[in-house]
């Protein structure tokens, strides 16, 4: 079981889900609940089967394409892992999520209802020599009742929706997107370097809409003294997923564009982080616009 104390907003459709931003004058800034869970393990054999429950870190492979690191959902994940041998293990997992929930309406004419994400794939590792990891995961992700609100917050960061004019607006598409996702992890020289990559495409748009991402960082992270860096590229065309969800550091989705980022680890668990970051919209929307900016941010883990 755990418990996470952070700077996460009380609500989904906030712009920074973990940030606090330095503005507001006197307002109070606010320091929530964003993980509590429990699971457990049982293991037989070459099989492992476990289970978590409650809010909590994703613990699926996915990509800034798909899901924002920075939320933590709330729901049940399972997983189920074949180890071969040290060097090779595979792992067939999902995950039910509860995104939103929303009331009756006496005069909207709103139903009761729940919001899903529902995810589910398998996930290849392979260690090699030198202490070389690489992992290759496939995982189908479904968004079922969409409701009303996240509809509207998400149609702010590129989705389409049926009429926008609507009081109750919904989605255009239907939201089924397919990740490919592959990371390669290596240590020459003893510094820790990544190599990450991911395809998403939803085959439910006429059009086949699809996003691609893209990044390599040198440096060991959370360690004192320790430099790291990292660029990254992300092109995300509007309805492949739900945009709320897409990571946030890129502007959501309906993106193309380039991020670099700089971290110094003062201590074990603090960090200090600069980051530029330069997206273009790929399809008109009156919410979203080109987006350059910097930030500098502070990060202490305890």
């Amino acid at each position: 079981m755990g418990i996470e104390l952070s700077t996460a907003g009380p609500e989904l459709v906030n712009e920074s889900p973990a940030q606090i931003a330095l503005s507001g004058a006197s307002t109070v800034k606010g320091i929530g609940l964003s993980q509590a869970f429990f699971g457990g393990s049982y293991r037989w054999s070459v099989l492992e089967l476990s289970a978590q429950i409650g809010k909590f870190e994703n613990p699926l492979a996915t990509s800034p394409l798909l899901w924002d690191s920075d939320l933590r959902p709330e729901g049940a994940a399972e997983s189920l892992d074949f180890s071969f041998s040290d060097q090779f293990q595979i792992a067939l997992y999902g995950a039910q999520y509860s995104i939103d929930q929303v009331s009756a309406s006496l005069t909207g004419g709103t139903p009761v209802r729940r919001s899903w994400m529902f995810q589910q794939g398998v996930l290849g590792q392979l260690s090699l020599a030198n202490d070389t990891t690489i992992r290759l995961a496939t995982s189908l992700t479904m968004f079922t009742n969409v409701s009303e609100r996240l509809a509207r917050a998400s149609s702010q960061h590129g989705n389409s929706l049926e009429d926008p004019t609507s009081p109750n607006p919904h989605l255009k598409e239907t939201l089924w997107p397919i990740e490919f996702f592959g990371e390669a992890r290596a240590y020459p020289l003893g510094i820790l370097t990544v190599l990450k990559g991911a395809l998403l495409v939803n085959f439910q748009t006429d059009d086949q809409q699809r996003g691609f991402y893209t990044s390599a960082s040198i440096g060991n992270s959370w360690k004192k003294n320790n430099l790291q860096g990292e660029v990254s590229y992300i092109y995300l065309e509007p309805d492949v997923t739900l945009d709320l969800l897409a990571d946030h550091r890129f502007g959501n989705g309906n993106r193309k564009g380039p991020r670099f980022q700089m971290s110094f680890y003062v201590l074990d668990g603090l960090r200090v982080g600069s980051a530029f970051l330069y997206s273009e919209v790929l399809q008109s929307n009156l919410d979203q616009a080109a987006r350059k900016e910097w930030t500098l941010d502070f990060e202490y883990r305890f």
